[in-house]
């Protein structure tokens, strides 16, 4: 008992293990009055292992150096999880028939026991073996002790494990802490990088929670709103900036926390009491667990823009009341000058008729030239009258058939097509929204100017048309005609331009001005591609459904 109680102070103080189970062996055999003993402890596989042993040779150590379940008396203790006694190893069942048998009794041995060594709670931690070189049988007092002893040793062995892991524990736990605080580090230097970053940045940017409450407030904001760091921090933001939303804040919120932004416009009070309109975006932010931790706002001062927007808009709105006053006027004009036109053109007809005779041929040609001028007159304030009815009194858009409209505008020139042999070669076109009336008189003019200006060959015209992947029509009127520099190609398309003299071909030059204006009116857009002597190509655009000319209607009706 003294022995066993040296043993247990020993290991508290010394703390080595492998010194103490020695020991333990060495007093096994003293106890049991044994000659050779081992201790073996259970390792992660499951096996026995040899940790200390007295009075074997190496054979012996290296075939149970690893113990399975069932094998030699250890072995079947262990299998059956209580102390076996082998009075004679060379008959006992135990070693019959197993390569063990051999190598225990070429140890010297011929009898043993094998205590398993158990936990308080258990546990099967290893075994105690003691070995004699005659046939005994320990008795009740030796097995006794061998029990306090292996009860001792496996309190010592359960507070080593317990102490091994707290220390790796704590361990551990010093590890994670090293890490924990590195990460913060890094963490906090990456903010400390972000917040200059944010800090460059022109426009207001803060982070608040979900209680609005300021976290963080850039130079920005600083600039915009006139509010320093110190003030903003700890505010709320809504009541720090009097934030006028155009929406319930909570909708907002629940945007944001389910797609992850917001974008919109809000009007905010800075420290001077002047109101500010801002472009807002906010942005969720989480933390390094995923979770919601707050919001990062974004806000652009858009005040003098929309001051500008606001006065582009009253200008536009002058500018198209100024312009429809013009187009009313052109067409007042146009329509009330026609009739003291008309009584200028009959008394001239009437002074040839009667006064020819009696006047000389400078006097004749003098009456020529103003009949001719009223002539021309009249036929530019016919086109200018049209022209004025296309800018300020287009019909109400409807569903047209292209091709319908096209032929129509072909049958017109009956005449003339006939006496030039013009062949006009109509392929389908879409359908598309359109003031009818225009589109009809569009394609007369387009169709006109290449029967007019056509050359030395038979006049061909091809007019066809597709939907591009914009829903826009794309219309080409094609001929073969005399052709044009591209240099003017847009000027052509002005009022009253003329690329040839009235001796050469007949014309007021309205007649593509017109075209230009009604696509223009449709919402589409018109151009066209020429070369001296081979022909041109115009190239239409408008759109398949028409809002522009509804728009232009209830514009007029207010």
């Amino acid at each position: 008992m003294k022995r066993l109680h040296q043993i247990g102070t020993r290991f508290v103080r010394s703390g080595e293990l492998g010194k103490v189970l020695q020991e333990v062996v060495d007093a096994a055999i003293a106890i049991t009055g044994s000659d050779m003993g081992n201790m073996q402890l259970l390792d992660n596989s499951g096996e026995l292992k040899i940790v200390a042993h007295r009075g074997f040779e190496q054979p012996f150590l290296d075939f149970f150096n690893l113990v399975h379940e069932g094998q030699a008396a250890c072995g079947t203790a262990m299998k059956e999880r209580q102390r076996v006694i082998v009075e004679d190893i060379a008959e006992s069942a135990v070693f019959t028939g197993s390569p063990t048998r051999e190598v225990v009794l070429a140890s010297g041995a011929r009898a043993v026991q094998s205590t398993p060594l158990f936990s308080r709670s258990g546990y099967l931690l290893g075994m105690l073996s003691t070995h004699y070189t005659t046939q005994r049988r320990p008795d009740e007092r030796d097995l006794l002790l061998i029990d306090m002893l292996g009860q001792q040793i496996c309190d010592m062995l359960e507070r080593m494990r317990m102490e091994e892991g707290l220390r790796k524990s704590r361990d551990e736990l010093e590890l994670r802490v090293r890490e924990r605080t590195s990460e913060l580090i890094s963490a906090n230097e990456e903010l400390q990088k972000q917040a200059a970053l944010l800090n460059l940045s022109r426009d207001a940017i803060f982070v608040r929670g979900f209680d609005h409450i300021v976290k963080f407030w850039n130079d920005g904001a600083v600039k915009l709103y006139g509010i320093s760091r110190e003030e903003a921090l700890g505010k709320v933001t809504q009541d720090l900036l009097r934030t006028g939303f155009p929406e319930p804040v909570e909708q907002i919120v629940d945007h944001v926390l389910q797609s992850g932004w917001w974008e919109g416009e809000l009007r905010q009070t800075a420290s001077t009491g002047e109101e500010i309109l801002v472009e807002s975006r906010w942005a969720l932010q989480r933390g390094t667990d995923g979770e919601p931790l707050g919001f990062l706002e974004i806000n652009r001062d858009i005040t003098a823009k929309k001051l500008a927007e606001e006065a582009l808009r009253s200008n536009m709105a002058r500018l198209e009341v100024v312009n429809a006053e013009l187009q009313e006027f052109a067409f007042i004009a146009a329509h009330d000058l026609q009739e003291p036109l008309r009584k200028i053109q009959t008394f001239c007809d009437m002074a040839q008729k009667r006064c020819v005779p009696a006047l000389d041929n400078t006097s004749r040609d003098y009456l020529v030239r103003v009949v001719n001028s009223a002539s021309r007159m009249r036929r530019l304030l016919r086109d200018l009258l049209e022209f004025s009815r296309v800018a300020a009194r287009p019909g109400p858009p409807n569903k047209i058939d292209l091709v319908k409209i096209v032929r129509e505008a072909a049958d017109v020139f009956e005449a003339s097509v006939r006496e030039t042999g013009c062949k006009i070669e109509i392929e389908n076109m879409p359908a598309i929204e359109a003031d009818e009336t225009q589109m009809l008189r569009l394609f007369q003019n387009l169709i006109g100017n290449a029967l007019k200006f056509r050359g030395a060959e038979t006049p061909h015209i091809k007019i066809y048309g597709r939907l591009d992947s914009k829903r826009m029509c794309e219309i080409f009127v094609k001929d073969n005609g005399i052709g044009f520099d591209p240099q003017y190609a847009e000027l052509i398309f002005k009022p009253f331009q003329r690329l040839h003299g009235r001796s050469e071909y007949d014309g007021t030059g309205m007649g593509l001005a017109i075209c230009r204006k009604i696509v223009e009116r449709h919402g589409g857009s018109i151009r066209v591609q020429s070369e001296p002597g081979k022909g041109s190509t115009f190239m239409i655009r408008l759109p398949a459904k028409q809002t522009r000319l509804e728009t232009i209607i209830a514009g007029q009706q207010s």
